[in-house]
């Protein structure tokens, strides 16, 4: 886990879907600087983002957002990988990756704006495979009890708690 730019590192905290990349095209779809320049991954280090992209926008000024720290400016994403073998293992450059049969349905679900919480605190049955898997959390912005989760924020951090009603489907 890590807020810097340069660090190769996920960033934690309350971020939103700014944009969401490669609808329509076919799984398999790779993707480069957002762009298609393919549709098979073969296993080379610079087809590493696939099938759908995610792009994710802090919404914690000063942690997450804004200078050195700014998550849209990192380009953080959530996004396919065509190596999927490698999924639970640290391989990213700070986004989160996903296989292909569990993107491809979030990415048709979430509308751009769906909040997205990152937290350093992994599921007990991914701390098997990783102890630096990323535990991302995607829920309803309408579900969420946004103006609470904002005032939190201005909290120190070491305070700030799981927003009240947020939960994941």
């Amino acid at each position: 886990m890590g807020q810097l730019a340069d660090s190769n590192r996920t960033p934690l905290g309350l971020h939103r879907i700014a944009e969401k990349i490669g609808g329509g095209w076919p799984i398999g779809a790779v993707f480069r600087s957002r762009r298609l320049v393919g549709f098979t991954w073969r296993g080379l280090p610079d087809a590493a983002i696939a099938h759908r992209i995610l792009w994710l926008e802090g919404l914690e000024p000063g942690f997450n957002r804004g200078g050195r720290v700014d998550s849209y400016q990192r380009y953080i994403y959530i996004h396919g990988i065509g190596n999927e073998p490698t999924l639970g293992r640290p391989a990213s450059r700070g986004c989160i990756h996903l296989a292909a049969a569990d993107l491809l349905p979030l990415y048709d679900r979430v509308p751009v704006g769906t909040l997205v919480w990152i937290t350093g605190r992994t599921p007990a049955p991914l701390q098997a495979m990783s102890e630096f898997a990323v535990r991302a959390r995607v829920c309803d912005p309408q579900r969420l009890d946004f103006e609470a989760a904002v005032l939190r924020l201005t909290e120190p951090r070491s305070e700030i708690r799981t927003p009240p009603n947020f939960t994941a489907d």
